[in-house]
């Protein structure tokens, strides 16, 4: 069956842009304007959000007008391309065109929007030509110029496009005002709420039309002023078709697209479902693939209302009465109430009228649908088949067969009435069945300097396959907060996020207690420095090499506050401490030290046993460990410098071998040596990041086991002031641990939380739900039991506050990648010996690269050629 162009063009309601507004004109009187939402993840939300988000949504939608149409689509395409940004750097290059080349072969990305159209009718409506409203305006003209301007209207020759000036206006305003309240009562949870001007709502037209997904990209198309129905069709006709055993329309166009349809008959059994198209398990809104979901809702007018209760009155009264009740006048209430009481279905009936007519909400009518789309039929069943399993048990649908036109012109855009297969809802329902969860996609990019910008950090995905943009820096801050057990994948994260941020030209450190970060340093090559200590080396810190002068405030403070902490390792209560005499012999001898170092005339080495020698006795006995043949002296009393300022792009400490030992505990007066060598890493990278070389770059420093370095409080304060001040040139910190208790029990914990711009959660099985409660507070019991249910080394839980982002998202690597940041025992220690070929000069980091990938049995990432490209820069 098939219909022709010009027939098919009666489908479509709306007729070009309003001459006053970017708004748009439909054949039937109605201004109509559309809005993208931004959406709730509906990933991050959990029962106790639904009935919230329901009752938020349904009071919205009670705020409307009655001549107010409401039409919502959640629109979703497997089209989604990547574009990174071409790099100079040889090494960021490679990871940039690796991960796109996988990200865009090898994930098939989906693309998702989600608009709201609202409608706004005429005061004046058209009955048409010898109607009621006809004849009276047509004898009224003679005497009053409104009913003679309504008389011409209606003689036009397509009766509902000749409007007058001040209607159109009066209808602009209220469409304004409908359009500003909803982008402000949903900023509740979805922040950016953006009207869609002529050409993008021209462009969701055609997409709605032609079902053709390269309308939902950005791409420009000409965009008609008027007469938008005779350009939405591509091809020349349409044709319901069928095909094993389905019913699809056919649309035709360059390549024909073909569709099957699903009307929505009733959502939920006894009452409306909060949240209806989304659920803990098996989201429909998280399908992947080529969708629409569509609601539309408008209320009654108080009189419709009456109308509607009174025809269902007369249907209740009708149901109880017989044809001889009629015949001897057996027609009293007493009666009908008395048989209703004897009839089960009827006293339900009644008691849903009795609800429906002292309901709070406004009762309305309401049609919702699906519509699946793809060039390949095949694609059609399997995706049909998934969504009927997604759905079922929350949501009825009938897949159309001989009414495919009807549902085709049902989910067109400003539909002037419902159809026969709409249903009665009132606001709370339809707020419970509104379309507002959508996978947010993060940021697409970030300011680094004043009038600069730079691409997102790196690319996760979402569970329906939208890609998210990763970019830490929000709101001035730039402050990662990670949380995960071990082996959980939050370590392989990190390095795959920090690889990528190489690529913005500035210096990232690693403070690690294994070598996770090792790999990583290798693959840089010349570009990364890499420190490792351990406890036995001869080959550790002079204290005084970090001095600039004899008067470096930073240095001296710095220097104090080792002594003091190395202190803290004594056992001896009264050896934790310096007296007032020995503090200012430290004091002294410190100035004395770096004069003498620092002489113009005769400058002399500075080390940690010829500032000891110097100082009174009681003094070095309480710093015996750290000189001389001290336990500690090997590590901090070298003559000689062995890391001094790493100054690359990037640098990685492995302090795995000075790694305290599980039941190790400290407080307030006793610390580790592992915090000890921590806090001495962090002063020499706050010095390279407070650098005149790297002030304006990007820089972020990361700290695994963060506990080591945040336990002790001033050295807390000192890291949580500088990034703070790193912020503001487009740098930050990354810290990360195994347990939220590590958090909960540092110094200024409260002060580290509310710092933070994103927070990165790992599946934890075994994890307690009262650590979790304690250190961060803002999780409810939903999101905490979704973290314990994430999948190992896949999925991570993601929060970013400021952007109202909750959601998960889903780690995929090419296998480069992989062989970069793997951890795994027997996997790093095969790399560990690739990497060693390159320091030997026996391969470059290329051939390393590929054996290890090799060794791995994994997939190598094809390159992408020039048609791909092309394709990208369309699709992106």
């Amino acid at each position: 069956m098939g219909i022709a162009k010009h027939d098919i063009n009666d489908y479509f309601n709306l007729y070009g842009k309003d001459p006053h507004s970017d708004y748009t004109l439909s054949y039937h009187g109605k201004l109509v304007g559309a809005i993208s939402l931004t959406g709730i993840d509906p990933s991050g939300i959990g029962q106790s959000s639904y009935s919230l988000i329901t009752d938020i949504l349904g009071r919205l939608l009670q705020s409307l007008p009655f001549n107010v149409k409401v039409e919502q689509y959640y629109n979703h395409a497997a089209n989604q391309k990547i574009l990174l940004k071409e790099r100079k750097n040889p090494r960021n290059n490679q990871l940039s065109r690796n991960r796109q080349a996988f990200l865009n072969k090898h994930r098939n990305l989906n693309r998702s929007s989600l608009i709201w159209i609202l409608s706004v009718d005429p005061d004046f409506k058209y009955k048409g030509i010898f109607s009621f409203e006809f004849i009276r305006y047509c004898f009224n003209a003679l005497f009053d110029p409104y009913s003679r301007d309504k008389f011409k209207q209606m003689l036009s020759s397509r009766q509902d496009i000749l409007l007058d000036y001040d209607a159109l206006i009066l209808q602009k305003n209220r469409l304004d005002d409908v359009l500003s309240l909803i982008k402000a009562q949903l900023q509740f949870d979805s922040a950016e709420n953006m009207t869609l001007n002529h050409e993008e709502f021209w462009r969701f037209q055609k997409f709605i039309a032609t079902f053709n997904a390269d309308y939902l990209t950005t791409n420009p198309f000409v965009t008609p002023d008027n007469e938008n129905d005779a350009y939405l069709l591509d091809g020349d006709s349409l044709d319901v078709i069928e095909y094993e055993g389905i019913t699809l329309l056919r649309i035709g166009g360059a390549e024909p697209v073909y569709v099957r349809f699903g009307s929505v008959t009733r959502f939920g059994n006894d009452e409306v479902p909060m949240c209806a198209w989304t659920n803990k398990e098996n989201s429909p809104v998280l399908t992947k693939g080529n969708y629409v979901f569509y609601l539309k809702y408008q209320s009654y007018s108080g009189a419709q209302k009456d109308l509607k209760l009174k025809t269902k009155d007369d249907e209740l009264t009708r149901e109880t009465l017989r044809l001889k009740d009629f015949l001897f006048e057996k027609t009293s209430d007493s009666l009908v109430d008395d048989r209703i009481k004897e009839n089960e279905h009827l006293t339900a009936f009644r008691k849903e009228l009795e609800k429906e007519r002292f309901s709070d909400f406004k009762s309305g009518t309401g049609q919702a649908g699906i519509a699946v789309y793809s060039k390949n039929k095949d694609d059609i069943i399997l995706l049909c088949r998934e969504l009927q399993n997604r759905i079922e048990s929350r949501i009825s649908v009938i897949w159309e067969s001989v009414a495919t036109l009807e549902a085709y012109r049902a989910i067109q855009p400003a539909t002037p009435k419902f159809n026969y297969r709409s249903f009665a809802m009132n606001a709370y329902q339809a707020g419970a069945a509104s379309l507002i969860y959508r996978s947010q996609g993060g940021v697409n990019e970030w300011k680094t300097g004043l009038d600069e910008t730079d691409e997102a950090f790196y690319i996760l995905e979402s569970d329906d396959g939208v890609p998210f943009f990763f970019c830490p820096k929000v709101s001035e801050k730039l402050l990662i907060i990670g949380v995960g057990a071990t082996r959980s994948g939050k370590t392989f994260l990190a390095k795959c996020i920090a690889s990528h941020f190489a690529k913005f030209g500035g210096v990232y450190a690693a403070i690690d207690i294994d070598p996770g970060s090792v790999p990583m340093a290798n693959f840089f090559g010349e570009d990364a420095g890499l420190f490792e200590l351990d406890m036995t080396s001869q080959r550790g810190f002079n204290l005084f090499s970090m001095a600039k002068s004899k008067d470096d405030k930073d240095f001296i403070e710095h220097f104090s506050g080792m002594l003091s902490m190395m202190l803290k390792l004594n056992e001896d209560k009264d050896s934790k401490r310096f007296t007032r005499e020995e503090k200012g012999d430290t004091d002294q001898q410190l100035r004395v030290v770096l004069d003498k170092h620092f002489s113009p005339s005769n400058p002399l080495p500075a080390t940690f046993s010829g500032f000891i020698s110097r100082c009174r006795a009681s003094v070095a006995e309480k710093l015996a460990n750290f000189h001389g043949d001290g336990i500690y002296a090997n590590i901090f009393d070298c003559e000689t410098d062995a890391i001094g300022v790493i100054d690359k792009p990037i640098s990685v400490y492995n302090l795995a071998d000075v790694k305290d030992s599980e039941n190790e505990k400290t407080d307030a007066d006793t610390i580790s040596v592992t915090q000890l060598v921590h806090a001495e890493i962090l002063y020499r990278v706050i010095q390279l990041f407070e650098s005149p070389k790297y002030r304006t770059l990007p820089k972020l420093l990361e700290v695994d086991e963060a506990h080591y370095t945040f336990s002790v409080q001033s050295t807390a304060r000192t890291a949580i002031n500088k990034a703070k001040t790193w912020f503001k040139h487009g740098g930050g910190m990354a810290i990360w641990t195994q347990s939220p208790s590590h958090y909960s029990n540092m110094p200024d914990w409260g002060t580290l939380k509310s710092s933070a711009s994103v927070f990165i959660f790992a599946n934890d099985r075994t994890g307690s739900k009262e650590d979790y409660q304690k250190a961060f507070s803002f999780l409810t019991d939903d999101e905490i039991d979704l973290i314990f249910q994430l999948k190992r080394k896949q999925q991570f839980y993601i929060k970013i506050p400021d952007l109202n982002i909750s959601k998960i998202v889903n780690l995929h690597v090419e296998s480069e990648q992989y062989a970069i940041c793997t951890s795994e025992a027997h996997e790093a220690s095969m790399a560990f010996d690739v990497w060693e070929k390159v320091q030997q000069t026996q391969l470059s980091v290329d051939e390393a690269l590929t054996e290890i990938v090799d060794k791995l049995k994994k997939a190598h990432t094809t390159p992408e050629n020039d048609t791909d490209l092309e394709e990208d820069r369309y699709y992106a």
